[in-house]
């Protein structure tokens, strides 16, 4: 029951902050005008300051009790909070003094400290900084080969989660920053009902309204995605596995895609801007239907327009998969085959003829296959990096007149025929990573 009062800390805490400032206020106008402010105006904001100090670091106090909140994280600012309200008290006495004015300024710091160290365990470290470093979330090149948790679900945690729920604080007696705190649960027990996937506690305050108390995050704190929420219910009504892989747990064709925005790369957002206005037939969907049996995502680039945007995770493809790549050519718009090895799918490329972005990074390609893409000429952008492309290979693309991107990232061309290589393109961005150049080779490199 004690525990509810200490809910009102944060009502209290602002009482001090606003009449001591009005204090403040009064006394550097006193001072710039050289006159005298009745005394007892002082005494009385002085009293009634000091009274909702009080009251503040009671509930604090209270609120700390409950074992929300690392002891070496609410030290600072629960002394801080302490010796302000004592500084206060000996304001009322020495108000009176010419010399009094300083001991408002010093009050002032205390109060700026006590705010600014209180706000950082309510909203987060950067919540009073100028600048904000939000943690860089590694690169998902292939989503099913990303570690479920390490790679998706735990960079959700630590962007939406781990501000209430980690080392500093535990809002319920609960940590979502490491596997074994998940696993261990808070005060209301397990997050993560093992047994039950599908009633797990942390499922189920998720999924509370927006207005709920209990709904998580809470409401004045950033909100999940609903591709966020998805991904998090999937993972956890697969049995919140924390080493395997996306491939390696059971997806339906809804959770393919869900999975799919979180690739990096993902440019389903942006494929609008480069649909043709030459409109095409509907796709076949016994081909389409085919192609996600085989584990190949087929989306539509906008609502509007019968143009695809493949994503293809596999590399054996049977001879009716291939029948059925043919069969929808035409609505190829934008081809995802990073790390392909299917050497009967790179004979079929050159017949996409509609394909305007193609990423076949890290396939295993060489010129003589770069050489038949000549034949898509409504290509624009084209990734090879890490590829056993050449320069020789990269050439054959001249031919290409609506080429605007070729991204060769640690592909096997040589770098001192790089200025030759780019004369040959004077309209295409040949992006090289960013590879360091000797001054010997005297080129600039990656423009």
């Amino acid at each position: 029951m004690i525990q509810f009062f200490g809910k009102f800390h944060p009502l209290f805490v602002h009482l001090p902050i606003g009449i001591f400032l009005f204090g403040l206020f009064l006394k550097a106008y006193g001072w710039y005008k050289k006159s005298e402010i009745d005394s007892g105006i002082f005494k009385l904001v002085l009293l009634v300051s000091t009274f909702s100090s009080v009251l503040s670091v009671i509930t604090g106090l209270i609120l700390f009790s409950g074992g929300d909140y690392e002891k070496d994280t609410v030290a600072f600012h629960r002394n801080a909070g302490i010796a302000f309200t004592v500084f206060s008290i000996l304001l009322y006495f020495f108000n009176d003094k010419k010399w009094s004015l300083y001991l408002w300024i010093l009050g002032l710091i205390l109060l700026v400290l006590t705010g600014h160290l209180g706000g950082n365990l309510t909203h987060g470290e950067e919540y009073l900084s100028f600048e904000t470093h939000k943690t860089e979330k590694k690169p998902i090149v292939n989503v099913q080969e990303a570690l479920v948790y390490e790679d998706i679900i735990k960079p959700i945690f630590e962007e939406k989660c781990v501000s209430c729920h980690s080392a500093k604080k535990q809002k319920g007696k609960l940590r979502l920053d490491e596997k074994d705190f998940l696993l261990k649960g808070g005060k209301n027990g397990e997050c993560l009902n093992l047994k039950n996937p599908g009633e797990s506690l942390l499922l189920e305050r998720l999924n509370l309204p927006d207005g709920e108390e209990e709904h998580m995050p809470p409401k004045a704190k950033p909100q999940l995605t609903g591709d966020e929420k998805r991904i998090i219910d999937w993972w956890i009504k697969s049995g919140s596995d924390f080493e395997k892989k996306a491939k390696e747990l059971k997806q339906t064709e809804s959770d393919k895609k869900t999975l799919l925005t979180f690739q990096s790369g993902n440019e389903r957002g942006q494929s609008a801007s480069i649909i043709s206005e030459a409109e095409v037939s509907e796709p076949s969907k016994n081909a389409i239907e085919i192609l996600k049996k085989s584990g190949v995502i087929a989306l539509p680039v906008s609502e509007k327009t019968n143009y695809l945007s493949l994503t293809i995770f596999e590399n054996n493809f049977s001879e009716k998969e291939i029948a059925a790549f043919k069969e929808i050519k035409n609505n190829i718009l934008i081809l995802d085959a990073r790390g392909l090895k299917n050497k009967a799918f790179f004979q079929i490329l050159p017949l996409f003829n509609n394909i305007r972005k193609l990423n076949l990074s890290g396939a295993d390609l060489g010129d003589s296959d770069v050489q038949k893409l000549s034949a898509l000429k409504e290509l624009q952008s084209l990734n090879l990096s890490k590829t056993g492309v050449t320069e020789k290979g990269v050439a054959y693309l001249k031919a290409n007149p609506k080429l605007k991107n070729i991204y060769l990232f640690d592909s096997k061309f040589d770098k001192k025929q790089f200025k030759t290589l780019k004369s040959q393109f004077p309209q295409t961005v040949l992006d090289t990573g960013g590879y360091n150049i000797s001054d010997s080779d005297s080129l600039k490199f990656g423009l």
